[in-house]
């Protein structure tokens, strides 16, 4: 294998499930975007010797996304986002999802957003429902830890060496992954943090200089525009090194803005000009 140094710039409960409908147009042109929230809430109370109380939160997004896509017709996508606690988040709808979408062909992203705590109050064995999701995922974005979670070992060593090694452990036991993606965040002061993005597929895998950022206003939902940038490059076609720098680039840009979302145009993001400083094939 050859390293080639580029120009580097200075579910649940407990996890975010994460599915996007994949497909990777020539020229898309003329996006028309649509798109629901629901929120929903639910309360039971138990009586006898033995009292139960039971309380639920979901949140729920769906974006839709139809767009031309030159001489071959229309590109229809869809992004959703499901994020529920308590009891009324049964792994059953979750997988029934991610079954159907990888039945009709549709490619399957996942982000795993660790929650120990919520696990410890849900269920006693989360890694077996997040293996389920993920043997039918082609995109994860998850580092080392969650590697241990669904492989049930730890990786040795720091750094790139122990996250590279975490991702091909991944890409060993799940097939249907194509990339695993991640960010390794370092912070300096409650203002200034440090952050590196990486894409790893079987064969290579691309990683972003550390860049700094501050001040910070706002660092809810830089993990989810991470995502965002990310599955926009491998929509236009990008691989491992593109896919790194978008994710980068969206997510350095979101610590800027109140509220989880990040309005940026992709002529934005394209031109913060974040390069993978390493790309090995």
């Amino acid at each position: 294998m050859r390293r080639q140094p580029l120009a580097a710039a200075p579910v649940l409960p407990a996890a975010l499930a994460f599915f996007a409908a994949i497909t990777l147009p020539a020229a898309a042109q003329g996006p028309a975007i649509s798109g629901t929230m629901e929120s929903s809430a639910a309360a039971s109370l138990g009586a006898g010797a033995s009292p139960a109380f039971s309380l639920g939160f979901e949140e729920y997004a769906n974006l839709r996304l139809k767009a031309k896509a030159g001489e071959r017709g229309t590109v229809h996508a869809a992004l959703n986002l499901v994020a529920a606690s308590g009891s009324l988040a049964p792994p059953e709808a979750a997988l029934a999802a991610v079954e159907a979408a990888s039945a009709a062909g549709i490619g399957v992203s996942f982000d795993g957003n660790w929650r120990g705590r919520l696990w410890e109050k849900w269920s006693d064995d989360p890694g077996a429902i997040l293996r389920r999701i993920v043997g039918r995922a082609s995109i994860l974005f998850g580092n080392h830890r969650d590697a241990s979670l669904l492989l049930g070992r730890e990786f040795s060593g720091d750094g790139e060496s122990r996250r590279r090694a975490a991702a091909l452990a991944l890409l060993e036991e799940y097939p249907s992954l194509r990339y695993v993606a991640s960010t390794a965040r370092r912070i300096v002061g409650a203002t200034d943090h440090r952050i590196a993005a990486r894409v790893d597929a079987r064969d290579c895998f691309a990683a972003t200089a550390e860049i700094r950022i501050e001040p910070i206003r706002d660092r809810v939902g830089t993990g989810d525009a991470f995502a965002a940038g990310v599955l926009d490059a491998i929509w236009q076609g990008s691989g491992p090194e593109g896919a790194a720098r978008s994710g980068l680039a969206l997510a350095a840009l979101k610590h800027g803005v109140r509220g989880d979302f990040a309005p940026f145009p992709r002529s934005i993001t394209d031109a913060t000009l974040f390069q993978a400083s390493d790309v090995l094939r």
